[in-house]
């Protein structure tokens, strides 16, 4: 996993969200605890952790990555943990290998953003509620940890806090597996257990209480990239989760939900409480997330990515499963354990390859939609002294925080308060008739606009025309110059 987070790290510009990161990690340290006052309190401990990292190794796109290329190794040993206590080594071995294949774990593993380190905290979180609910004593130090790891992963991202109903049904389910078998003596203690679950889960609610108040004061804006549940955002459920439609299908449709739903009716088997622990995991925060988009705009599948260990875990059981079945049915003949290596490795030959061309697309110049990079540098080729520069729509002005050098000498004739006056990403504007008289100062003027094109009112019937245009990922870099 880490060689492929590694794999042509610098390839991919930095884009749209790793530019609000560095638009917060840029400010000093009093500055940036203003701001997470009034915006992006949601990502306000990743942009805490990472002003330490910037200083540390530095702004490039390895250094800002690092971390999270870190955070997704961690990941893949987490998965393949669990993997192997609640059903095989091999099954872990598996589960740890699919993860690391996926296209989606090397794509967040290469991006300056929270979602790998959540990622990795919701496989530390699954782990300890295993260990919780195996533990005999010292049941009370491993349910703390659990609580303190999930309001830690609650403070980094808080959509992953989907995963806490999820746990609830992976204890209900174990406890109602444990009453059909167990003494009257253990049926009480397993009502015991949930009961210290749910005291624990109320401190974390206590510990994030804090962050929701001022989360919810600045939900506005959200609007903008979030989604109403469609057949289309549904049908992109898989394809988020998996990085690639090609895997995604092969994965879920043959393997993972007949193999793991199986499992389910196989009581007493480690499969049947890896699918306990990885089938709400992977279901119940997605289903929220499509049921909450119905009424209002709520899905994004960034906030769903924390379920890709799930998937991850399902397919290696389902996997392993597949292949010892096939093993056994040759287990007269000599040689049947290197078969199974060989089937084995076969399997994991097919996803890799089905991966591929998603992996390669990753990490073109424009593999995370955006390439601001070019932008820049079709500015330092061509910008000239006295340039001024406008973003439409202007929250956009955070382009220039991923390669500030070629913006430096660009004059943001529109804007009125940085936004680090405004303790925001964007800043503010100026009205539009001061905008106008300054206008009538300059001579050449770049546009910065998402697509599709459109003439800016304000450069029209006014002598402007466009000079020069530049398609560019997402966006259109226009020149516009005055007689």
């Amino acid at each position: 996993m880490l060689g492929l987070a590694l794999w042509s790290i610098s390839g991919p510009s930095l884009w749209r969200d790793e530019a609000s990161t560095l638009s917060a990690i840029r400010r000093p340290l009093p500055e940036l605890w203003h701001m997470l006052g009034r915006t992006d309190a949601v990502h306000g401990l990743y942009y805490l952790l990472m002003w330490y990292v910037a200083r540390l190794l530095g702004m490039s796109e390895l250094g800002l990555r690092l971390p999270s290329a870190i955070a997704v190794s961690a990941t893949a040993l987490g998965v393949a943990t669990l993997g192997r206590r609640l059903v095989s080594a091999r099954a872990g071995l598996l589960a740890g290998l699919i993860f690391a294949l996926l296209p989606v774990s090397s794509r967040y593993g290469q991006e300056a953003r929270s979602y790998a380190l959540v990622m990795a905290l919701a496989v530390l979180a699954s782990y300890l509620l295993v260990r919780t609910e195996a533990a005999t004593v010292r049941r009370g130090r491993w349910l703390a940890c659990y609580a303190l790891v999930v309001a830690v992963m609650g403070w980094a991202n808080l959509m992953s806090l989907l995963l806490v109903p999820a746990h609830a049904v992976t204890l209900l389910r174990s406890e109602r597996a444990r009453a059909v078998s167990a003494s009257a003596g253990e049926r009480g203690a397993g009502r015991g257990h949930l009961a210290g679950w749910l005291i624990a889960m109320s401190a974390v609610a206590v510990l994030l209480t804090p962050l929701v108040v001022v989360a919810w004061s600045e939900r506005h804006g959200t609007e903008r990239f979030l989604q109403f549940t469609s057949w289309t955002t549904v049908g992109s459920v898989f394809d988020g989760l998996s990085g690639s439609g090609l895997t995604g299908s092969w994965l879920v449709v043959p393997v993972i939900i007949p193999l793991a739903v199986a499992g389910i009716w196989r009581p007493g088997s480690g499969r049947t409480a890896l699918a306990r622990l990885a089938l709400p995991w992977l279901a119940l925060p997605v289903l929220v997330l499509l049921a909450v988009g119905l009424v209002t705009p709520a899905f994004d599948s960034r906030y769903i990515l924390f379920c890709v260990p799930a998937l991850a875990l399902l397919a290696g059981s389902g996997l392993d499963r597949l292949v010892t079945h096939v093993a056994q049915r040759a287990a007269a003949t000599p040689g049947s354990a290197r078969r199974w290596t060989v089937i084995a490795a076969a399997a994991i030959a097919v996803i890799a390859l089905a991966g591929l061309p998603a992996q390669l697309a990753y990490r073109a110049p424009a593999g995370h939609l955006d390439n601001f990079r070019l932008i820049a540098q079709t500015l330092a080729a061509n910008e000239r002294p006295g340039d001024a520069v406008i973003y439409v729509p202007e929250y956009w002005r955070q382009i220039s925080a991923a390669y500030p050098a070629s913006f430096a000498h660009l004059r943001d004739i529109a804007l009125a308060r940085t936004p680090e006056q405004e303790d925001d990403l964007s800043g503010s504007q100026v009205p539009t008739a001061q905008l106008i008289t300054r206008l009538a100062t300059v001579h050449r003027v770049w546009l910065i606009e998402i697509d599709p094109f459109q003439r800016y009112d304000l450069l029209q019937d006014r002598g402007w025309h466009v000079r020069k245009q530049w398609p560019i990922s997402d966006f259109t870099l226009t020149l516009y110059t005055r007689l």
